[in-house]
């Protein structure tokens, strides 16, 4: 569960004022029986349904929709407009499916998006950022957030985890920008 198959999911740059268009396209394979997007609520549902959600975004729930449920097969076009006064912003995407946000979530769905003001950085002598995306993993067996107990949710889950550990970690595991023990020079 990825978007475009890498975690964390591409950076998205915007500048204040601009147009942003982002089409979803749910290739996540089928749901359960029984347990799609018209499931009721507040149970489990929709493990290959998703939508998407920019966690602090200034928009209306036309461009922002958090309870839009695309199923697999299903995609929808995202359009914000950025506030024109809205200055440098580090913020993250993600899904929002009441139901099986949390499953996708864990399963690395999700990545940043940046406004980026150049005149409020250049005011402020911001001359170079970086942005982390971080992730825990949990591959303690022992563990209630074990990930392969986590991700199949009770057997409702038919998508395979695809995440791979060769060297049999077990404990739990912090990413950022889905690298282990990355190093940066600041």
């Amino acid at each position: 569960r990825t978007y475009n198959g890498k975690f964390p999911g591409p950076p998205i740059r915007a500048a204040p004022g601009d147009h942003v268009s982002i089409l979803l396209q749910n290739r996540l394979g089928d749901n359960a029986n029984g347990l799609g997007c018209r499931s009721n609520f507040p149970q489990f549902r929709a493990a290959n349904s998703t939508n998407l959600h920019i966690h602090g975004i200034h928009a209306d729930e036309t461009q922002d929709n958090t309870f839009a449920c695309v199923g697999p097969g299903s995609d929808m076009l995202y359009e914000y407009k950025i506030n024109p006064d809205t200055g440098t912003s580090t913020l993250w995407y993600h899904p929002h499916v009441m139901g099986s946000s949390a499953m996708q979530l864990y399963g690395g769905m999700a990545g940043a998006f940046e406004i980026v003001d150049v005149a409020q950085d250049a005011a402020f002598a911001f001359a170079d950022t970086r942005v982390l995306v971080l992730q825990m993993l949990d591959f303690n067996r022992k563990s209630k957030d074990y990930i392969e107990t986590f991700m199949k949710m009770e057997g409702v889950n038919t998508l395979p985890l695809q995440l791979h550990n060769p060297e049999n970690y077990s404990g739990r595991l912090l990413l950022a920008n889905g690298e282990v023990a990355p190093s940066m020079v600041l």
